[in-house]
């Protein structure tokens, strides 16, 4: 947006700000502010910078995580380490359009004890790509 300002009267150049869906605050925000240094210094410095607004990125996954409820789709897509991981990451890709929030993760020896621990990460699904075409509840 060429009209931004910030309220910074340091900028001497481009500025941004971040922002997140339906809210109405940014989240982070920053610019060129070549002559900050100098002015401590005594020389030309050119710099850029920005700043992250960790109390409201919390906010906002305070409440998308309320959003989540019982239609959570937490998906753990396990891959063995021979898998070509350019497909793997495609595979993910086509489940996170569906609306599944895919974790990817390389099968370990022990797949049970591997189970159990995505299920406390709090993952729902698995699809094992070994041998699943399709995600199945973790419970299964």
């Amino acid at each position: 947006d060429p009209t931004l300002v910030r309220g910074m009267g340091y900028y001497t150049g481009m500025i941004f700000e971040v922002s997140y869906g339906p809210y109405g605050f940014s989240i982070a925000g920053g610019g060129r502010y070549d002559e900050m240094i100098g002015k401590f210094t005594g020389e030309k410095v050119p710099a850029v910078g920005f700043s992250i607004g960790f109390e409201r990125i919390v906010t906002i996954l305070l409440e998308e995580e309320e959003k989540e409820g019982e239609e959570d789709k937490k998906l753990a897509l396990i891959y063995e380490g021979e898998d070509e991981f350019s497909e793997v990451i495609k595979q993910g890709d086509e489940f996170r359009r569906q609306g599944y929030q895919v974790f990817t993760v390389e099968r370990k020896k022990k797949l049970g004890k591997q189970m159990e621990q995505l299920k406390q990460a709090g993952c729902r699904f698995v699809l094992l790509r070994s041998r699943d075409a399709q995600p199945r509840k973790l419970d299964e």
